[in-house]
C-alpha cells in the first residue's frame, strides 16, 4: 500500500469509526419535525423548496430558510423507511468522511503542505469533539453539508487556478450553487476566493475586468440568492433583528465555539485575559502556518 493510500485510508477511518456507534441512535429534538415533516413530501416537491421555506411552519411561522438541497436528502433517507434512523446517520457520516478528505486535499494544493502535514490536519479535523454534534445528530446535517459544498467549490477554484480547465472551473461553479441552497452562511465563498488569491498566490487587487472576471459567477450567484432572500422574506441577512444584546450573544457564542475548538471542553474553562491570550496564541500559530505554506506555494510547491 502506498504511502497516499494509507493516508487516505487513516483519514476515513478517523471519520468512521468513532459514529459506528451513532448508525442505531434514535431521533432526538428537532429531529422529529424535520424527518416526519420531510420525508412525507412528495418526490416531486423538490423545486417548490427553491422559492419557500423548507420547514413550512412547523416551529410556529416560518423560517427564513432556503434549503432544498438539505431536505431532499430526508426524501432520499425515507426510502430505507423514515422511522428508521440509520440512513440519516449512514448519510450523515458519508458527509463527514468527504469533508475530511477534502480538508486533506486542501491542505496539499491550497496550502502546499507535504502528505504528512495535510493527513494529519485532515485526522485532526476528522477527530475534533465539535464534530460530534454535526455527524451524530440527524439534524446536523445542516452543517456538515453545507462545509461539503463549500469546501469542494474552494478546491475546484484553487486546482483551476494550478491547471487551468474549463471543465473544473464549472463544477466549482455548480458546487458554489448546491452550497448556497444548502445554508445561507456560504454566502463567504467568493470573499474566500478573492482572500485565496490575493494572500496565498499573490494575485493583485485591481479595477479591472480581467480581475474581476473569474469572481463575477460567485459573486452573481450570492447576488442572485441574497435578492431572492429579500424577496421572500424581506430581508437579505435577518438584519432586522440586529441589536445590540443579539450582537452581545453572537460574541459569546463565536467565543465560545472558538475555545472549544482550539482546546476542548477545558478551554470554556478559561475567561477574560486567559482566553484571549490563548486564543491569540492559536490565532497566531495558524497565521504563521499560513504565511510559510504561501511562501512554499510561490516558490513552485503546487
Amino acid at each position: 500500500m502506498t504511502q497516499r493510500r494509507l493516508a487516505v485510508l487513516l483519514v476515513v477511518l478517523a471519520a468512521t469509526l468513532p459514529y459506528f456507534p451513532t448508525l442505531d441512535d434514535y431521533f432526538v429534538q428537532d429531529d422529529f419535525g424535520v424527518v416526519g415533516l420531510l420525508s412525507g413530501k412528495p418526490a416531486g416537491y423538490f423545486p417548490r423548496w427553491f422559492i419557500s421555506p423548507w420547514m413550512d411552519d412547523i416551529w410556529g411561522e416560518p423560517p427564513d430558510e432556503i434549503r432544498p438541497f438539505p431536505a431532499v436528502t430526508y426524501q432520499v433517507a425515507a426510502v430505507w423507511g423514515a422511522a428508521s434512523p440509520v440512513a440519516n446517520h449512514v448519510i450523515n457520516i458519508a458527509f463527514h468522511v468527504v469533508n475530511a478528505l477534502l480538508v486533506f486535499r486542501i491542505g496539499e494544493t491550497a496550502a502546499g503542505l507535504s502528505l504528512g502535514p495535510a493527513a494529519f490536519a485532515a485526522l485532526v479535523f476528522a477527530l475534533l469533539p465539535m464534530q460530534a454534534e454535526s455527524v451524530a445528530w440527524v439534524t446536523g446535517r445542516v452543517d456538515s453539508m453545507p462545509a461539503c459544498f463549500y469546501l469542494a467549490s474552494f478546491l475546484l477554484y484553487v486546482r483551476w487556478r494550478s491547471h487551468p480547465r474549463v471543465s473544473v472551473y464549472f463544477w466549482s461553479v455548480v458546487t458554489c450553487f448546491v452550497a448556497l441552497f444548502t445554508k445561507q452562511n456560504t454566502v463567504t465563498l467568493p470573499a474566500a476566493l478573492i482572500l485565496y488569491d490575493t494572500i496565498v498566490t499573490r494575485r493583485p487587487v485591481r479595477a479591472s475586468w480581467s480581475w474581476l472576471r473569474p469572481y463575477l459567477p460567485f459573486v452573481l450567484l450570492t447576488l442572485g440568492y441574497l435578492a431572492l432572500r429579500y424577496a421572500l422574506f424581506g430581508e437579505v441577512a435577518r438584519e432586522g433583528r440586529l441589536n445590540a444584546e443579539r450582537f452581545d450573544l453572537f460574541l459569546q457564542n463565536a467565543s465560545t465555539h472558538l475555545r472549544r475548538m482550539a482546546f476542548g471542553e477545558a478551554g470554556l474553562k478559561f475567561s477574560g485575559w486567559s482566553a484571549a491570550v490563548r486564543v491569540c496564541g492559536a490565532a497566531a500559530i495558524v497565521g504563521g502556518i499560513g504565511v510559510l505554506s504561501g511562501q512554499r506555494l510561490r516558490g513552485g510547491m503546487i
